[in-house]
């Protein structure tokens, strides 16, 4: 994150786009660094964190998780302390700003916020993708999410969401286990063009 914000600039007319280069950027790179640890460590334990990056809950503990819990408690109480500036944010960065929020740190707090928690959850159960895109865009078509019933809401349907997920995954094939990264992407993939197909088609 200090790597992003640092290639990004302070400019606010560029920092969301320069934010997207660097970020895309960035993954790459950390993506080659992995690929040549991988290429140098024993098969076994290639197999091991391949099965991790694609995301899995076969190693979860109730011992585990008292530090995430406590990391997600702590964030979850900071953004919802903060959901009239996040609200404001939505109308965009001029709006924000007459409103009386300082933009560019409001912006890093709670990308620093949202770094730590989805560190915090990945270094447990490895990559899972499209959740925190797809649980929010469809509990927006029923309720503002501008609200705190709105935000815990949320992130109510995304744990309900994993838990089947994560049924799924152990009961689709007999005798093995599918990572849960594998079928959020599926789902998350056809969610999203669905939701294109329709924008594309929906009446001016």
């Amino acid at each position: 994150m200090v790597m992003l914000m640092l290639i990004s600039g302070r400019r606010q007319s560029q920092q969301v786009e320069s934010m997207l280069l660097a970020g895309v950027a960035l993954s790459f790179l950390f993506s080659s660094f992995t690929s040549l640890l991988l290429y140098h460590t024993d098969p076994q334990a290639v197999t091991a964190v391949l099965f991790w990056t694609m995301g899995s809950f076969s190693r979860a503990q109730w011992e585990n998780l008292l530090f995430p819990t406590c990391v997600i408690s702590t964030c979850i109480i900071f953004m919802l302390a903060y959901r009239r500036q996040l609200n404001a944010m939505l109308l965009g960065d001029e709006s924000a700003t007459t409103l009386g929020i300082k933009v560019n740190r409001f912006r890093i707090i709670m990308l620093l916020l949202s770094s730590l928690i989805t560190a915090t959850l990945v270094s447990m159960c490895g990559g899972i993708g499209f959740v925190g895109l797809m649980i929010p865009h469809i509990v927006r078509f029923f309720i503002s999410q501008g609200t705190v019933f709105g935000i815990v809401l949320t992130a109510l349907i995304g744990g309900i969401f994993m838990i089947w997920v994560d049924i799924l995954s152990r009961t689709l094939l007999e005798n093995q286990e599918l990572p849960v990264g594998v079928i959020t992407a599926a789902t998350g993939s056809l969610f999203f063009l669905t939701l294109l197909y329709f924008r594309k088609n929906r009446p001016s």
